[in-house]
């Protein structure tokens, strides 16, 4: 049976979000401006770094007088000359070599530079010692609005453990960053395919009301995409014994043996895939007497272009532009039963009602199944179209109409909405639900 569906409709622009985080940088020091006693700006620098010349650089305690009052003191404290001269200890001691306060630069202050004491306690104020300034000093000089907190101990140590802090909280925003990411994608995560294009993948997995998870699914080949991915779900039949261990067999086998190739046709690889997870199969089941079975569905994505193959009534979709299509066939009893109503051997509205209806008429787990269908032509994918894996728990939930509008969102969104969606209904028998979904962006 060769499927060919025209590409159409909306297409879908997946955005991805880019996370960019900026650096703060702080500015080494503030500024500091040097007036003379007529205001007018002699030198304006950064504090951590003072242009050469002119000037002798003092740095004033907490609480230094502000401009005006420095002012006021200058006009009270005016010398025989009419010079003006502040109050000052003796001139501010040289830093230590290891400290940022840069020392006095070579220029017209020279004297002074050579009768500045050393390893001396900082000096109560700012400013020239009535000596400097009889001495003939050019410019003379008054710093203003300018502060140095010398840190405590005990703040230092503070200090100390803010780097600390710092990354440990980065490193906590980071950590809360990638769990919310996961918990936002987990179950869309977008692969590069050929073209510029990408894959979703996201998948659906409930227990429902059984006490037993017997459905199994893989999504394999995602880390070279461009080469093939193949996406399996597996359903055990609960009115069997050890089901859940035989889905969970095949669904091992095509993880384990899946190897992206171009060597062969899709369909042949998928064919030569199921004979090895059913010897797998077999092998498990090799001298067990209870009946045991599963049903299986696979779907490989190569470029643009879907082959699929499946035994039971486990299904394959593709939605595209809102609509919903299913791609295999069940294989239960109501086929069966539709033909013996077109045959005339009972109404079609017995056919309808007959309990036999979700009977399984091809199953793994009892030799080699009734019926395997595949498609022999791939069928052309569309950007925006979605590729859907299901067991029957979802769709014997869930309407056609109610399945197509949970897919109306991208990957992850349309996994959220289904899980959602079967969970509200609350049915008494709900079974193990397991939906697998694919979107080409």
């Amino acid at each position: 049976m060769t499927h060919q569906i025209l590409c159409g409709g909306t297409e879908k622009v997946a955005v991805l979000a880019h996370y960019e985080a900026a650096e703060d940088t702080q500015d080494p020091g503030a500024d500091v401006s040097l007036t003379t006693p007529d205001g007018e700006e002699t030198v304006s620098a950064d504090a951590g770094e003072m242009e050469s010349g002119e000037v002798e650089t003092a740095q004033p305690e907490v609480g230094a007088a502000s401009p005006q009052e420095v002012a006021d003191q200058t006009e009270n404290d005016k010398d025989e000359d009419g010079e003006a001269v502040q109050e000052q200890p003796s001139a501010a001691p040289q830093k230590p070599a290891e400290t940022d306060t840069p020392s006095l630069q070579d220029g017209g202050h020279q004297e002074d530079q050579e009768s500045l004491p050393r390893e001396e306690p900082l000096p109560g104020k700012v400013g020239f010692s009535e000596e400097e300034t009889a001495a003939g000093q050019e410019g003379r000089i008054l710093f203003s609005e300018t502060q140095v907190v010398t840190p405590s101990a005990a703040s230092s140590g503070a200090d100390a453990l803010l780097p600390f802090s710092f990354g440990v909280l980065v490193t906590l925003g980071i950590a809360a960053l990638l769990l919310w990411m996961r918990h936002r994608y987990s179950g869309g995560i977008p692969r590069r395919m050929p073209g510029g294009r990408r894959l979703l993948t996201a998948s659906v997995h409930e227990l429902g009301a059984r006490n037993e998870q017997q459905d199994a699914f893989c999504i394999t080949g995602l880390e070279t995409p461009e080469s093939g991915v193949l996406a399996a779900v597996a359903d055990g039949m609960g009115g069997l014994v050890d089901s859940g261990q035989v889905s969970r067999s095949l669904i091992d086998a095509l993880g384990g043996s899946f190897a992206p190739s171009d060597e062969m046709p899709p369909a042949r690889h998928l064919q030569l895939l199921f004979r090895q997870a059913l010897e797998q199969v077999e092998n498990l089941r090799k001298g067990q007497t209870a009946q045991s079975g599963s049903t299986l569905v696979m779907g490989l994505i190569q470029g643009d272009a879907l082959s699929w193959l499946s035994v039971g009534d486990s299904r394959i979709y593709l939605w595209r532009s809102g609509g919903l299509i299913q791609l295999n066939r069940d294989h239960d009893f109501s086929h069966d039963l539709t033909l013996l109503a077109l045959q005339g051997d009972m109404t079609l509205q017995e056919a309808d009602q007959d309990p036999r209806r979700e009977n399984l008429t091809s199953f793994i787990g009892r030799g080699f199944p009734r019926k395997v269908e595949w498609n022999p032509e791939p069928v052309s994918l569309c950007s925006g179209d979605k590729v859907v894996l299901m067991s029957d728990g979802v769709y014997r939930a869930l309407s056609q109409e109610e399945m197509a509008r949970c897919l109306q969102g991208g990957a992850s969104g349309a996994a959220r909405a289904l899980r959602a969606t079967v969970t509200k209904k609350a049915l008494p028998q709900q079974d193990n639900f397991t939906a697998v979904i694919l979107e080409k962006v």
